[in-house]
C-alpha cells in the first residue's frame, strides 16, 4: 500500500481542495490509485454517479452503487476492487478548508451522520452507506461539484473563496438530504439529531437518561450506540463541547471565568477549572493570558 502526499492532488498548500473523476478502469488522472490500496491524511467525499462495484476499506468489502455518497477519512486503507462499470466523483479535501464554518455544519443532523458517525462505523460487518441519493439528487450534487471544478480550473480572481463556498454548499445539500428515506439506520439518524441539539444546547443540564429518552432508546442501548458512533461516552462528549466553547469565550476576554463556567454548563467554577486543566494541561486563567 502507498501513502499519498497532499501535493499529488492539491495545487496550493494553503488551499486543500481538489476534484478527480473516475470512469471505469482507464487511468483518468495523474496519480490515479483508484484500484491500488492506499491511504492519506486528508479526506475524500465520494459520489457514485453511475454503475455498480465494490470497495475495500480497512480490509472489509462494501458494495457500491449509483447514488451512494460517503466519506473516506483519516488513515483508512482503501481502494476499489471492482470499478469497471463505475462513474465516480471524488472531492478531496482537508477539513481546514471549512474553517469556522465547521461549527455551523455540526448543527445539521445529516452532517453529523455522514461526516462524523459513518466513518467511525465502517469496521462493522453489516455496515451500509448512510446516504443514498436518487437520480435527480445525484444530478444536482454533481452540478455543484462541477462548479467547484470549474473554479479550480479557471482560477479567476477570488476562485478560492468561491470554490470553498461551493464546497460548503455541497455539504449542506448532502446533509439536508439525509433522512428516513435515505438510510435504514434510524437509530443513528436519531443520534445525529441529538448531536446537533448538544452543539446548540451544551450549557443545559443534560443527563444520560434524558439523552437516551430523546432518541427513544434504553439507557444501555443508547450508551452502546453512542460509543460506537463517537468512540467515547455521552458525558465525555458533552464535556468536550463545553470545554471547546469555554476556550472560545476565554479568548474573547469579556467575562469573568466564573461566568464563562456557568455559560458553558458548569455550575461550579472550581470543577470547571479542574476539568479545563485536566483536558488542556493549563488553567483557564493562564489560557486566557496566552491567548
Amino acid at each position: 500500500m502507498k501513502k499519498l502526499p497532499k501535493n499529488y492532488y492539491f495545487d496550493l498548500k494553503n488551499f486543500p481542495l481538489a476534484i478527480r473523476k473516475v470512469e471505469g478502469k482507464r487511468i483518468s488522472h495523474l496519480h490515479d490509485y483508484t484500484g491500488i490500496p492506499h491511504y492519506h491524511n486528508f479526506s475524500e467525499l465520494v459520489l457514485i454517479t453511475g454503475g455498480r462495484g465494490e470497495q475495500s476499506i480497512n480490509g472489509k468489502l462494501y458494495p457500491i452503487t449509483e447514488g451512494d455518497v460517503f466519506i473516506v477519512s483519516g488513515e483508512n486503507v482503501h481502494y476499489f476492487t471492482d470499478y469497471q462499470n463505475l462513474r465516480i466523483l471524488n472531492v478531496m479535501f482537508d477539513q481546514s478548508i471549512l474553517g469556522s464554518r465547521i461549527d455551523y455544519l455540526r448543527k445539521i443532523p445529516g452532517y453529523n451522520l455522514v461526516f462524523k458517525i459513518e466513518p467511525l462505523l465502517r469496521t462493522g460487518k453489516s455496515f451500509k452507506n448512510m446516504l443514498h441519493l436518487n437520480r435527480i439528487q445525484v444530478v444536482h450534487a454533481a452540478a455543484i461539484i462541477e462548479d467547484i471544478e470549474n473554479e479550480l480550473k479557471n482560477r479567476c480572481p477570488g476562485y478560492e473563496a468561491e470554490a470553498a463556498a461551493q464546497f460548503v454548499r455541497l455539504i449542506v445539500y448532502l446533509s439536508r438530504n439525509v433522512g428516513a428515506g435515505n438510510t435504514d439506520r434510524p437509530s443513528f439518524l436519531r443520534l445525529s439529531v441529538l448531536l446537533s441539539s448538544l452543539e446548540e444546547r451544551f450549557a443545559e443540564n443534560w443527563s444520560v437518561d434524558e439523552m437516551a429518552q430523546s432518541v427513544n432508546m434504553s439507557k444501555n442501548n443508547f450508551i452502546r450506540v453512542f460509543k460506537a458512533a463517537e468512540n467515547c461516552t455521552p458525558m465525555k462528549y458533552l464535556n468536550k463541547l463545553r470545554l471547546d466553547a469555554a476556550c472560545r469565550f476565554l479568548r474573547e476576554k469579556k467575562q469573568r471565568i466564573s461566568e464563562i463556567a456557568y455559560r458553558c454548563g458548569f455550575r461550579d467554577s472550581n470543577y470547571f477549572s479542574k476539568c479545563f486543566s485536566t483536558a488542556f494541561k493549563i488553567s483557564p486563567k493562564e489560557y486566557r493570558k496566552r491567548s
